[in-house]
C-alpha cells in the first residue's frame, strides 16, 4: 500500500512519494510507480544526493510529507505523557 513519507518538490510540482531503503540509499516511489511495481526514476543516494534515471539532478528536494509530520508530532505529544 502507496504511503506517502515525503514530497518531492519542483519549481512547478509537488509530488507524493514514498522512500523505500535501498544499499546505496533511497528509491523514491510515487503512486504510479508503487501500482505498476516498476522501478521508480528517482532515487536518493548516501552523500551524493538525488539521481533521475541513474543521472544526477538539481532543482529539485525533499520535504516530509504532512502525513509524517503529523504523526511525529503525536508521537510528541503521547511521549510527553
Amino acid at each position: 500500500m502507496f504511503q506517502p513519507t515525503h514530497v518531492l518538490v519542483s519549481r512547478t510540482k509537488e509530488t507524493p512519494v514514498q522512500l523505500i531503503p535501498t544499499n546505496q540509499g533511497y528509491d523514491l516511489y510515487t503512486q504510479q510507480e508503487w501500482g505498476r511495481e516498476a522501478k521508480p526514476a528517482f532515487e536518493l543516494r548516501s552523500k551524493l544526493g538525488l539521481f533521475c534515471l541513474g543521472t544526477p539532478v538539481t532543482g529539485y528536494r525533499l520535504q516530509a510529507s504532512d502525513f509524517l509530520l503529523a504523526f511525529c508530532s503525536s508521537c510528541l505529544e503521547f511521549s510527553a505523557l
